[in-house]
């Protein structure tokens, strides 16, 4: 399946990244992220943190994640 990802900020200059599946079926994305982002958490649990700045996300049909930067 299709995966899109958009990376906002919040005033205080901290990043939220939106993650969607778009199925039908499975969808799978690595996602690289520059370091001095920081550390982001995921609050539905589709994405996986790999290290290094890098996010595995993976969600069945029409799926989603919120990763929240936790500096």
């Amino acid at each position: 399946g299709e995966v899109r990802a958009r990376c906002l900020a919040d005033q205080a200059g901290r990043h939220r990244l939106l993650v969607t599946g778009n199925g039908p079926g499975r969808s799978e994305a690595l996602l690289e992220l520059p370091e001095e982002f920081g550390f982001f958490q995921s609050t539905t649990g589709n994405t996986e943190n790999l290290g290094g700045g890098r996010y595995r996300f993976a969600g069945e049909n029409i799926s989603c994640d919120w990763l929240i930067e936790t500096r």
